[in-house]
């Protein structure tokens, strides 16, 4: 049996969106459980004091890298974005070339991921315990599951299925589905 975390960082700080989640491949079957009680769930107003934000999001993410290293689902490493240095293509302003070969979201120029973006950078660089390519990494959900063979596109869908409600040792309350 293996056990390993993953936080989808799609609205954070921003609303109720995040997803925070923990998945164990045992048997050849996923038993995925999302964790409701995450701090980086919570809704934050742009007035609010970061370091408190950066202070409680950062002991969960130590709790969680001191069992295993953490999926983040959101870009982590920019490679030199923004740099208008060595471009010769309009997408490279904006876009990694992993982005573009996935047709994932823009790190800095789409709405949607922005802020998230931001926000996490500077998590990063105030706590110790995020260590890119150490204790956190970056994923891109769509293209790990298109690389495993299993549909890539829309499976955000299989969260809106019915689930049952369990309990993760000293985590909290928490929504679990199984994926075969």
């Amino acid at each position: 049996m293996r056990i390993g975390f993953g936080i989808d960082l799609a609205a954070y700080g921003r609303t109720a969106g995040t997803v925070h989640a923990a998945a164990k491949l045992d048997s050849g079957h996923i038993k995925l459980t999302l964790i409701s009680d995450s701090s980086f769930a919570r809704t934050r107003k742009g007035a609010s004091a970061l370091l408190s934000q950066v202070v409680e999001e950062g002991s969960e993410l130590a709790r969680l890298t001191s069992l295993v290293p953490v999926a983040i689902d959101v870009p982590i490493d920019l490679q030199g974005l923004p740099s208008l240095r060595d471009i010769t293509r309009t997408w490279e302003v904006t876009c990694r070339p992993i982005d573009r070969a996935f047709g994932a979201l823009s790190p800095l120029a789409d709405n949607k991921i922005g802020y998230c973006v931001a926000r996490f950078q500077k998590l990063i660089e105030l706590c110790p315990q995020c260590k890119v390519g150490e204790t956190i990494f970056e994923t891109c959900p769509a293209a790990s599951l298109q690389d495993g063979g299993l549909p890539g596109k829309r499976y955000k869908k299989l969260l809106r299925r019915p689930m049952s409600f369990s309990t993760f040792p000293s985590i909290g309350a928490l929504r679990t589905i199984g994926l075969s």
